[in-house]
């Protein structure tokens, strides 16, 4: 699980060519996804991030060998949290933590637990670069990766 959400959290998950979390930081509280729901569209950027989820738990699934039907449940997290300061390459400015949890029981009843801390600003397409990778938006911490079960 911790592979999964460090990839998730990562700069490479986008929508519209810049990082994905700029543009949910600003209107997140809370969000759940379910990520053994059908993989859906990815129009908006909730969408593209429960897509996003879903994705990566099957690849990290399959690089470990095993198939999402081995999986009971997977819940991903989201959770902004107390204002921060975020620091890019070339610039400063007041953003968020983004708290993320991944939580997944396997169909033999283990459970796997993994957390992520993310400082993240909102999305400003004056500063930040266009592309696969973020341009430097998030300064990362990882603020506890546990395994239980």
């Amino acid at each position: 699980m911790h592979n999964a959400l460090e990839t998730y959290v990562s700069r490479y998950s986008s929508f519209d060519g810049y990082w994905l979390f700029g543009f949910l930081i600003g209107q997140l509280d809370h969000l759940e996804f379910d990520l053994l729901a059908p993989l859906g569209e990815s129009g908006t950027p909730i969408e593209a991030a429960q897509l996003r989820a879903g994705q990566v738990l099957r690849e990290q699934l399959a690089k470990a060998g095993l198939g999402i039907e081995r999986v009971r449940r997977a819940v991903l997290t989201l959770r902004r949290g107390q204002s921060a300061d975020v620091v890019g390459e070339q610039f400063f400015t007041r953003g968020w933590e983004l708290h993320a949890s991944l939580q997944a029981e396997a169909v033999t009843g283990r459970v796997f637990h993994a957390e992520q801390l993310v400082r993240v600003a909102v999305h400003n397409p004056q500063v930040e670069r266009r592309g696969a990778v973020n341009g430097g938006w998030a300064l990362w911490h990882h603020a506890g990766i546990t395994r239980r079960g």
